[in-house]
């Protein structure tokens, strides 16, 4: 069921909004949660099952982390000074225990579902030792999503950020929650848990909101990325066939395809939150106005970026490895690079799982490591670069120097593409090596490498309408919300907003003949 589908819009969300309208405030939060269940059935059937199983154990161990805790604040005070260490020290034990048991059974099943026929295949590549792989092994939608809320639940429990949740359904919901299960964000379960239970009264503004929020996220969906995945896809399924030209475009029209199909299902997630009084936390910040690749990184997919900084990064920093490392790099090297080894080593593990989180694929760890390469780079030449502009009297805050940092991010930004999207590694290679020697501007001057395949001058007109807007409302969002300044305009101005989208997404979108349903890009994730 499709985000951007008839189906889900107006047969699933509608219904259960319906629902959710009539009944009383307490009985929301189980009519979100039954509608959970019955959109994972539908989308994965049986796999349920998976769900279910990471709830209950997460759910247990959540019990058992917070009665512990409980316990050492309850009887720690009363202890004399000489027998606290002695009562602290199994405890401890017993927390970490049960914290990385849980965490385990949560990741080992991720890995074994995701990855077991990628190690399989890549084991047997290199020893023929004769290991088969699993035809029946199914991935289930979103549990690479709900697997990091729940190692997030898990870890913000043992360290006391929040309380252990007792009721199962409440807990389950947070996982479970149907406009998030597919492409995320990730929240953090202090973000929406409450909400998502409360069972909010309904309110007009929030609505309004929450349309003009869903109805913006169809017009990326259905007027960019679905009608660029024509021409994208014929490229990319047979790139030997043109030119570097056509490649390099192809590989510019992809990255504004990515975008649009990924922030507009957000914004129709969000909206789809919104209208039960649930704010998801935000995925994307104007992304293309990065001047860093480390910018562009906080601006794209943020949820993951900083569940990743959170949960990976940072608690590999402040490691006793990482803390020996620093001690060691400093003592042996400069106090630059004694500080650059450690991090560079924990940003090396944060980016292969990264890389591997994308997708159980070489091509999806080397795009990992192709940004911890950039973003290493970065850091190394950093005092370098500083040191070259001040010779060469370059402002560094300059316009002039900033639009070129933000060129220089766009290409570099719009490689990483190129390989997200290539269908083998090698692939990858090879539409590198023709973009280098196969390049012809005139090809673009012309139009020549515009119109090889897929789009005609219809399609670029109301592709170029669609992207114009994207812009346009980046730029208004630099003042704050678009949403909710118009809604502080006149009535007649909102309804002729909302009527140009609505508009815009049916006069405009990819639909009919030549046009193909494309379904979610993050969605396989």
């Amino acid at each position: 069921m499709n985000y951007a589908s008839v189906d889900y819009l107006i047969g699933f969300l509608l219904s259960i909004f319906l629902v959710y309208s009539i009944v009383p405030a307490k009985a929301r939060g189980p009519v979100l949660l039954g509608a959970s269940f019955v959109f994972y059935w539908l989308y994965s059937g049986t796999l349920i099952f998976l769900l279910l199983a990471v709830s209950t154990v997460v759910y247990i161990a959540g019990l058992v982390l917070g009665d512990i805790r409980l316990m050492n604040e309850t009887a720690l005070p009363a202890l004399p000074r000489d027998q606290k260490k002695t009562y602290r020290q199994p405890m401890n034990t017993a927390r970490r225990t049960i914290l990385n048991t849980s965490v385990i059974f949560s990741i080992g099943l991720l890995l074994f579902i995701k990855y077991y026929n990628f190690f399989v295949s890549t084991v047997d590549a290199f020893s023929r030792i004769g290991l088969s792989t699993l035809s029946w092994l199914v991935q289930p939608i979103g549990i690479s999503f709900f697997t990091l809320e729940a190692v997030g639940y898990l870890t913000d429990v043992y360290h006391g950020k929040i309380a252990a949740e007792h009721n199962w359904a409440k807990l389950t919901l947070f996982l479970a929650f149907f406009p998030q299960i597919v492409e995320g964000p990730i929240a953090r379960y202090s973000e929406t848990a409450d909400a998502l239970w409360a069972g909010h009264r309904i309110d007009y503004d929030h609505i309004v909101m929450a349309l003009e929020l869903i109805a913006w996220g169809m017009l990326k969906k259905k007027v960019i990325a679905d009608r660029a995945d024509i021409y994208v896809r014929n490229i990319f399924n047979s790139y030997t066939s043109y030119s570097g030209t056509t490649i390099a475009f192809a590989g510019l029209l992809y990255t504004l395809q990515l975008y649009a199909d990924f922030s507009g299902c957000i914004d129709i997630a969000r909206g789809s939150a919104e209208l039960f009084g649930v704010s998801l936390p935000k995925n994307f910040d104007r992304p293309f106005s990065s001047h860093t690749v480390t910018e562009f990184w906080r601006r794209w997919h943020m949820s993951l970026g900083s569940w990743l900084r959170d949960y990976v990064f940072i608690p590999l920093s402040l490691s006793k490895p990482m803390m020996r490392l620093h001690a060691w790099s400093t003592k042996h090297l400069n106090a630059f690079l004694g500080g650059l080894l450690p991090e560079s080593a924990a940003l090396l593990v944060t980016w292969f799982v990264t890389g591997l989180w994308h997708g159980a694929a070489w091509k999806y760890v080397l795009y990992g490591l192709y940004y911890f390469l950039l973003i290493n780079a970065g850091l190394l030449c950093e005092p370098l670069s500083r040191r070259i502009c001040e010779k060469l009297k370059l402002n560094r805050t300059g316009k002039g120097f900033g639009f070129f940092q933000q060129a220089r991010t766009f290409v570099l930004v719009c490689t990483g593409m190129l390989l997200f999207r290539a269908n083998t590694a090698s692939d990858f290679f090879g539409m590198m090596g023709k973009i280098f020697s196969d390049f012809h501007i005139s090809q673009l001057l012309s139009g020549a490498a515009l119109m090889n395949d897929g789009l005609d001058v219809g399609d670029y007109i109301a592709l170029g309408i669609g992207l114009v807007l994207v812009w346009l409302s980046g730029h208004l969002q630099k003042k704050g919300s678009v949403r909710q300044r118009l809604m502080q305009k006149p009535l007649a101005l909102q309804w002729a907003v909302e009527f140009g989208l609505l508009f815009c997404v049916i006069i405009l979108g990819a639909y009919g003949t030549g046009y193909l349903p494309v379904d979610p890009i993050y969605g396989k994730f």
